[in-house]
C-alpha cells in the first residue's frame, strides 16, 4: 500500500516547513501511479537536521542531496523503485553518502532500464567516499550506475553487499571485484552458492555468518539468464577462487543445466574443496556426473584441483548411476594422487 497522487502531492505540500525534531521519513506511493509529483527542494525547508532514517518509494525525489547535506545523524537511508524524474547521478549520489559517515545501511533500486539517461561517458573519480560503519549495501539497476558508484565508494566494514542488474546484452562489472578485494571480511576463506531456478539465477558467497555477497543478473529466459551468468564468471573469477566449499543448487523445472558450460562455470573455483549438488528432480546431479565423468585425464587434473569430497542430495536414489558416471574422473584423481570422495 501507498499513498495515491494526489495524496503524495498534499502531503508534499503541507511538509514545506522544516520538522527540525523528525527523526524518520517514510514516503511511499502506489506502485500503480503514473506520472507521481515531483518532491521539490523546498520539502522540510530543504533542512532535517536530526532525521536518522529515510525510506522512500516511487517517490521522485531529485533534489533529495540537499536535503541529504544537512543529515549527519542519518543510518539508513533506502531509496526503492526509483524512476526517471527521480533520478540522481552516481557522482552526486557518491559525494551525498561522503558526508553520511553513520550511515550504516543503503538501499538503492530503481524501476526499469527507463530510469537511467542515457550515457555514453563514464568518469573516473580521482577520490572515493569512504563509510566508514556501513554495513549494508543494496543495489538493484543497470550495472554502468553500479560501476560508477562502487568506483567512488569504500565501506570497509561491510556485511552485506547485494547486486542486482537488469538484463543487459553485453555488461561490464570490472569494479564489482575490486570493490570486493577492499574489504578485508572478503579476504577469508568462502564458501558459495550458485543457484538456478526457472525464474532466476545468480551466485551467493559467504564468508562467515551474517557476512554475504550476492550476484544475480534479473532477466526473464534461460539463454539471457545463462550468459549472463556466465559473464559474471569471467569478470568475477577472482573472487570465486577464494571459495573453499561450493553448493550447486537447482530449484526445478525447465531443464537449464544442459544448456549450461558446466566447465566454464567450474573452472573459476580453483580452490574448492567440497562441492555439493543438491536439486529436486536428480537431473542436475547426474548431468555434473556425466561433465566430470567425460574429462580426460589432463580436464580432470585443472578442474576442481583441490577438490576431495564431491556429495549429491539425492545419492540415496541415483547412486548407482553417479558413481558409474563419475568413476572415470574418480580414478583419474585416485591415480594422480588426489583422490576424491563420493557419497550422499
Amino acid at each position: 500500500m501507498g499513498l495515491t497522487k494526489r495524496q503524495l502531492k498534499r502531503c508534499a505540500a503541507l511538509m514545506q516547513e522544516p520538522f527540525q525534531s523528525l527523526r524518520t521519513l517514510y514516503l511511499s506511493c502506489c506502485a500503480e501511479v503514473r506520472d507521481v509529483s515531483v518532491i521539490t527542494d523546498t520539502f522540510l525547508g530543504g533542512s532535517a537536521p536530526r532525521l536518522q532514517v529515510i525510506e522512500l518509494c516511487h517517490i521522485p525525489f531529485p533534489t533529495l542531496p540537499k536535503l541529504l547535506s544537512s543529515a549527519n545523524d542519518l543510518v539508513r537511508l533506502s531509496l526503492e523503485d526509483i524512476t526517471r524524474a527521480g533520478y540522481i547521478s552516481p557522482d552526486v549520489m557518491a559525494t551525498c553518502l561522503d558526508m553520511l559517515t553513520r550511515l550504516n545501511s543503503f538501499n538503492i533500486s530503481f524501476r526499469s532500464r527507463r530510469s537511467f539517461p542515457n550515457r555514453t561517458t563514464r568518469h573516473t573519480p580521482l577520490t572515493r567516499a569512504v563509510l566508514p560503519v556501513l554495513t549494508g549495501f543494496i543495489f538493484e539497476g543497470v550495472s554502468e550506475y553500479s560501476e560508477e558508484l562502487l568506483a567512488r565508494i569504500d565501506a570497509p566494514s561491510l556485511d552485506c553487499l547485494h547486486l542486482k542488474f537488469f538484463y543487459q546484452p553485453v555488461f561490464d562489472i570490472p569494479q564489482v571485484p575490486q570493490f570486493i578485494h577492499r574489504i578485508e571480511k572478503f579476504k577469508s576463506p568462502i564458501e558459495a552458492y550458485v543457484f538456478f531456478s526457472c525464474d532466476a539465477v545468480g551466485v551467493f558467497l559467504f564468508v562467515s555468518r551474517g557476512t554475504s555477497f550476492l550476484l544475480q543478473p534479473q532477466c526473464k529466459g534461460i539463454d539471457r539468464q545463462l550468459s549472463s551468468l556466465e559473464r559474471i564468471y569471467t569478470q568475477c573469477s577472482s573472487i570465486f577462487s577464494r571459495a573453499v566449499k561450493l553448493h550447486l543448487y537447482w530449484g526445478g523445472g525447465a531443464q537449464v543445466y544442459q544448456s549450461m558450460s558446466w566447465l566454464g562455470c567450474l573452472r573459476p573455483f580453483n580452490a574448492v574443496q567440497i562441492l555439493h549438488v543438491s536439486d529436486g528432480d536428480e537431473g542436475l546431479s547426474i548431468h555434473i556426473a556425466r561433465v566430470l565423468g567425460e574429462l580426460d585425464d589432463e580436464g580432470g587434473a585443472e578442474v576442481l584441483p583441490m577438490l576431495h569430497t564431491l556429495t549429491f542430495s539425492r545419492f540415496h536414489f541415483i547412486g548407482r548411476e553417479v558413481i558409474a558416471l563419475l568413476k572415470p574422473f574418480v580414478d583419474a584423481r585416485q591415480q594422480s594422487g588426489h583422490p576424491v570422495a563420493v557419497g550422499w
